[in-house]
């Protein structure tokens, strides 16, 4: 709670930190790969303004479609972030990006 605080006051993101789980199993049809991203509350920043809404983006985005998302392993721990974003021209605002793992280093 009082890293949490800390962080809240320095203005500084912690970010979501997740930890993988990798399966495979066999099927009628053949060999399946689950990958699941399982996220650390304790670790995680507590939702701050630039971090809130990637829960709700990892759920609408294929697991295709996250950068390094096929080289995860089993039990390690991760950090979701925004590996590439597109911005309106007129705007400036965000109109398009692309999310990408990257190892969670303590």
């Amino acid at each position: 709670m009082e890293i949490k605080q800390a962080s809240e006051q320095k203005g500084v993101c912690q970010g979501a930190v997740y930890r993988a789980s990798v399966s495979s199993y066999q099927t009628k049809r053949g060999l399946a790969l689950d990958f699941r991203l399982n996220k650390l509350e304790r670790k995680s920043c507590p939702g701050c303004s630039f971090c809130w809404w990637l829960d709700e983006a990892l759920r609408d985005i294929p697991a295709e479609d996250i950068r390094g998302f096929v080289e995860i392993e089993h039990g390690r721990l991760y950090i979701l972030y925004i590996a590439e974003e597109h911005r309106d021209w007129e705007t400036g605002m965000i109109d398009d990006f692309i999310l990408g793992v990257l190892p969670y280093i303590e």
